[in-house]
């Protein structure tokens, strides 16, 4: 093989590289943000797992939905000066809250009386 040709592939390796390396690191990036980003909880028929979680502050737990059954994720007690949050009431989809504050949470689902979990946010 000549120089010629060597340079050339070199010259093209560095082209594709220059173009690709930013459109992956583009497409992490974007698939970083909002939904996967912190710890999940699974929601299925009649429970939420893990039962409970210990983050860090500023957190973003987001719930997936499972199970065939309809379900939502409801604050009931939290620390003073956080507001209350609900999902909607489903069967599918997602559901993501950002945790500030440091405490203990309390998550029920309104639907089911005896499904619950708890959220400590260090």
């Amino acid at each position: 093989m000549g120089r010629r040709a060597m340079s050339r592939r070199i010259w093209i390796l560095a082209v594709l590289a220059i173009v690709i390396c930013p459109a992956v690191a583009a497409s992490a990036l974007a698939k970083g943000k909002g939904k996967g980003k912190g710890p999940s909880v699974r929601i299925g028929d009649n429970f939420y797992k893990p039962k409970s979680l210990k983050i860090k502050r500023g957190a973003t737990v987001t719930w997936h939905w499972t199970g065939k059954s309809q379900h939502n994720v409801t604050l009931t007690q939290a620390p003073k000066h956080v507001k209350q949050f609900i999902s909607n009431t489903q069967a599918k989809g997602t559901f993501s809250h950002k945790f500030s504050i440091k405490g203990s949470y309390t998550i029920v689902c309104t639907v089911h009386a005896n499904m619950s979990m708890h959220i400590t946010v260090r």
